[in-house]
């Protein structure tokens, strides 16, 4: 995602940068999360649709279907992957995908395990 977000049309969503969201479950705090993260890219120009494509998806508490979130996130060439909280941040590390993964929501422990 370069300096300046170009806005596309429609019919070019796919060709917008795309950001594979994931969390295991959704809660009032993944939500706090979500609407921080999408505040800080309105604030540097990304809008959903228009400069960035955003996918915010939950595992459902269930570890398998978080992995495979994970899995159809780089599959479908996600320019990078978000994942909230430690369950998912663990998840999405140990899939050792080339996709650049970013987490949010996690403790020290888990920060600190997947430097």
């Amino acid at each position: 995602m370069g300096a300046t977000p170009a806005t596309h049309a429609a019919d070019d969503i796919e060709a917008l940068p795309f950001v594979g969201v994931t969390a295991i479950v959704r809660d009032a705090s993944i939500d706090a999360l979500y609407t921080g993260m999408t505040d800080a890219l309105r604030a540097a120009g990304y809008r959903d649709g228009e400069t960035v494509r955003l996918r915010f998806d939950n595992a459902d508490a269930d570890a398998g279907r978080a992995a495979q979130l994970v899995k159809s996130f780089s599959t479908e060439r996600a320019d990078v992957i978000v994942a909230f909280t430690d369950p998912s941040a663990r998840i999405a590390a140990g899939e050792r995908l080339r996709t650049p993964l970013v987490i949010a929501g996690v403790g020290p422990e888990t920060a600190n395990d997947l430097r």
